[in-house]
């Protein structure tokens, strides 16, 4: 109850989960829904959150006898404007998700459970997908965009069995590299920089390398 008097109710299942949260934005709001904002959340039976119905959904619903406005809710403007939805691979990493008013978000994993590859639909109609590499601690290392028509089921079947998918050799554009002690790697990167340049200059160097102990 807030300083105002208004009240907020939560209702969980046995898990733990909250499956109800009511706002109260009426004086007197009945024991129904009515006088308060209502939001449910929908699991199945792994536990995975699957829907989230606003208050504005709910509203619609609750006069439409709990029905969508479509035999298949993927169809359905309600679900598809008003509702907070996701699906799941049979790992039970998020793939699909769906928020109000957007189109579907698409989501690649790869043998690491690692989020390697993501495309929302304004990528889905340049036909490019958002893609992540890391190094061997897991850390995101390079991020960029692959211009591929292959399906989400295609690219995740590639990743799946892989610890460095995807590496694209045409078609990409690279938006960011990041780099981490030690500094074997600046005598490589391009820059014109000497990664012994901390030995060779003497103290001085210390000002552009430091040690990865320091």
């Amino acid at each position: 109850t807030d300083e105002q008097g208004n009240n907020v109710i939560e209702y969980k299942d046995k898990d733990g989960k909250v499956i109800l949260k009511k706002v109260q934005f009426l004086s007197n709001p009945s024991t129904g829904p009515a006088g308060w904002l209502n939001t449910y959340y929908i699991y199945d039976k792994l536990g995975n959150l699957r829907f989230v119905l606003q208050p504005k959904a709910v509203e619609w619903l609750l006069t439409h006898n709990w029905n969508f406005d479509s035999n298949t809710w993927q169809n359905s403007l309600i679900a598809k404007e008003l509702c907070f939805s996701y699906e799941y691979d049979d790992r039970n990493r998020m793939d699909i998700k769906r928020v109000p008013g957007a189109g579907e978000t698409w989501m690649v994993y790869d043998a690491r459970d690692r989020l390697v590859m993501t495309q929302d639909s304004a990528l889905r109609a340049l036909g490019k997908w958002m893609y992540m590499q890391y190094d061997s601690l897991n850390r995101p290392v390079l991020s960029g965009l692959w211009a591929t028509n292959k399906s989400l089921k295609n690219l995740q079947n590639h990743a799946s069995t892989s610890v460095s998918y995807p590496n694209p050799t045409s078609n990409y554009e690279i938006l960011t590299e990041t780099y981490y002690d030690n500094y074997s790697w600046v005598g490589a990167s391009g820059s014109g920089l000497n990664n012994a340049l901390i030995t060779a200059n003497g103290v001085t160097g210390t000002s552009y390398f430091y040690a990865a102990g320091d």
